[in-house]
């Protein structure tokens, strides 16, 4: 049998070395290769949910008080959340659902392409402008948002902006002829009609009730309750009345107070002490517009 020599010997082993080698280079690869077409799948990162903050333990009035101040600050974030918050409480509340509405809406689309130009007077505010211009004060939200104005409580005197639709000319004043004294007839005494009975009161009063006129539905309830003290129901009937009343009056005391008109919120704030006493929210008020 022949015989390897030395040389051609190590020069066998060297390459059959190599062979080894690249083959484990060779699988090494594919493997590294398969784990990092998988890695994504296996190693999904996750995005953390936060939790909605919750909601601060106040009543409805009291968050949507907090979020008008807000709104007038230019906090708009904070005061949709309290907004929300309110709303979720009060579902009803139609002061919660106006302001949301002004959030998110296209001004020119709510108010409409026309307007004029206004000049802010001296102590006057956006909100107090709205009122007068636009008809509901708190509408200052969508007003500002139409003038790109971030802070309403930044509106100086000397500022124009512009208001929505046509600006009414100032009418004219008719030139009048004195009045001609004219000789009245003595009055016909009308037949005496017979006073109307509690539960006729009563009615007439749920009817006002109805068509949204608090005031006379709850001094026609008391006076329903005074011809007949023993009506079943009437005074849960009051208290409810009373209820929607105090409420829509401290709706217009805080409406007041946010137009700068100090004196019609606290006539306000005095009116809901007389129905309710014990309110605090009057009694707060009060004080603190009376220093």
């Amino acid at each position: 049998m022949g015989s390897i020599d030395r040389p051609n010997r190590i020069h066998v082993v060297v390459h059959a070395a190599l062979a080894i080698a690249g083959g484990l280079l060779l699988a090494a690869c594919q493997t590294t290769l398969s784990t990092s077409q998988q890695a994504p799948t296996d190693q999904q990162p996750q995005q953390a949910v936060e939790a909605p903050e919750p909601c601060p333990s106040l009543s409805a009035r009291e968050l949507e008080r907090e979020a008008i101040e807000m709104l007038d600050r230019g906090e708009s974030i904070e005061a949709r959340r309290l907004l929300d918050c309110a709303l979720a409480e009060n579902p009803h509340s139609r002061r919660s659902a106006s302001l949301i509405r002004q959030l998110d809406a296209d001004p020119i689309e709510y108010l409409g392409a026309r307007y004029y130009w206004y000049t802010v007077q001296p102590s006057e505010t956006l909100s107090k402008i709205a009122g007068e211009r636009i008809g509901d004060s708190l509408e200052f939200v969508i007003l500002a948002r139409y003038n790109d104005i971030p802070v309403p409580a930044n509106l100086v005197a000397g500022q124009r902006i512009k208001i929505p639709g046509d600006e009414s000319p100032s009418a004219a004043v008719p030139v009048t002829a004195p009045p001609v004294p004219r000789v009245e007839p003595p009055p016909v005494e009308p037949p005496s009609a017979a006073a109307p009975d509690a539960e006729q009161m009563r009615s007439a009063a749920l009817a006002q009730e109805q068509g949204g006129e608090l005031e006379a539905a709850y001094r026609g309830l008391q006076a329903a309750r005074e011809a007949d003290p023993e009506q079943a129901g009437i005074d849960d009937d009051i208290a409810r009345v009373r209820a929607a009343l105090v409420a829509d009056l401290e709706e217009k005391a805080y409406a007041s107070e946010l137009a700068g008109d100090v004196n019609e919120a606290l006539a306000t704030w005095e009116k809901i002490l007389t129905i309710d006493p014990r309110n605090i929210p009057a009694q707060l008020s009060r004080s603190r517009l009376s220093r």
